[in-house]
């Protein structure tokens, strides 16, 4: 699972310090042993000096772009016992990593050739770097795969209007619809290969979808306002992301099949379990002055619950796993931040102090983290695997 948007930053910064951008020889980094409570574990390069996580699997494997001994970026795999693997191109200069399935199968972008647009990829152990076309335009962008090796994303048409899709081994790309704008794009795919995302309607709003193989997309409304987002989608098909009110802010919301869409209040939910269990960071006193972010989990049963801080102002959840423990970062007394742990029994534990420019952009089931560590004054990044 991908954590909170919210910590993207970290990455780009990296990024731009070392020069090169995840997408813009063979070498393998030595294996590392994956030990609990060690701290985060550098994956090491392709030859080059910089990488950069994306995703982790339940096995702990991880997904992501490692610069290469010509200053080119790769996308690769790494495991616990064959370290980092350099996953090739579809021609070009650079590859990307984006996510990779239970099985090991990853998605990404890819250069078709020196001067050539990005296209997506889907690579298995088996069958190595598969190019997934085109709606027969420049570019297709990947966003999720899901266990069953379907995926889902954008790609663009020849007069530059872009469609989310749904990719299948064995009928390729499935352009979702429309309901009735132009733009729109596939965020996340469950294992029924439900698909949510966003598309324009015809009178130019925003809205959030949920697509079916077998009713097409359904356009998932409001809370009172003009436009909404779908981001995240579980087994289940229960569906999270950001709706306007009337007012024209914007609260979170939950979407079930039976019950439509649920306003969660001024909170933006970041994950979505197996479970119906829900991970974020909320506002308190929307309508004062601006006050501290705490991390927060709700249930269908219980609804919101702050889970707290570990001293200090402020705490941030990352993501929660399907037995409901949920990881993060919050501030102790001190101003310090540290890493947390959250279970029903326990509470929130301290897990030691946050590396500096630590970006965690992926959770696994077993809440193992996986990005990516910048190293400011020498201007690299360097992904990384943390089991807290």
């Amino acid at each position: 699972m991908k954590i909170s948007r919210s910590w993207g930053w970290v990455a780009v910064l990296a990024t731009a310090l070392a020069g090169v951008s995840p997408l813009s020889a063979t070498a393998t980094s030595e294996p590392v042993v994956v030990v609990q409570g060690s701290g985060p574990r550098y994956l090491g390069t392709l030859g080059g000096s910089s990488s950069w996580g994306a995703d982790i699997n339940a096995r702990s494997h991880v997904a992501g772009s490692a610069q290469t001994s010509n200053g080119s970026v790769h996308a690769f795999r790494w495991t616990p016992s064959n370290g980092m693997q350099d996953l090739g191109t579809l021609g070009g200069r650079n590859s990307s990593a984006v996510a990779i399935n239970q099985w090991g199968q990853i998605i990404g972008d890819s250069h078709t050739d020196v001067d050539g647009e990005g296209h997506a990829f889907v690579w298995t152990p088996s069958g190595g770097m598969r190019d997934l076309g085109t709606f027969g335009g420049c570019c297709t962008v990947p966003r999720a795969i899901n266990d069953r090796g379907q995926v889902t994303g954008d790609s663009y048409f020849a007069d530059g209007n872009m469609h989310a899709f749904q990719w299948t081994a064995a009928g390729g790309l499935c352009d979702l619809g429309t309901l009735g704008g132009l733009a729109r794009y596939g965020s996340a795919i469950n294992v029924l290969g439900q698909i949510t995302g966003s598309s324009y309607n015809a009178e130019g709003a925003l809205r959030a979808f949920r697509w079916t193989p077998s009713g097409g997309m359904q356009d998932l409304g409001t809370l009172g306002g003009r436009n909404s987002q779908g981001w995240e989608i579980n087994p289940l098909g229960h569906i999270i992301g950001l709706a306007e009110v009337a007012d024209g802010s914007n609260h979170g919301f939950r979407w079930t099949p039976s019950g439509g869409m649920q306003d969660l209040g001024p909170f933006v939910p970041s994950e979505i379990n197996a479970l119906g269990q829900i991970v974020g960071s909320q506002f308190f006193d929307p309508e004062g002055p601006p006050h501290p972010h705490h991390a927060s989990r709700w249930t269908p049963s219980g609804g919101w619950q702050d889970l707290g801080t570990l001293g200090g102002e402020e705490s941030f959840a990352w993501g929660i796993t399907d037995l409901g423990h949920v990881i993060g970062a919050a501030d102790r007394s001190d101003g310090s931040r540290h890493v947390f742990r959250w279970t029903t029994s326990s509470g929130m534990r301290d897990l030691g102090p946050l590396p500096e420019n630590l970006d965690p952009v992926a959770m696994n089931i077993r809440g193992q983290i996986a990005g990516s560590i910048a190293d400011m004054a020498e201007g690299r990044s360097s992904a990384f695997l943390w089991t807290p």
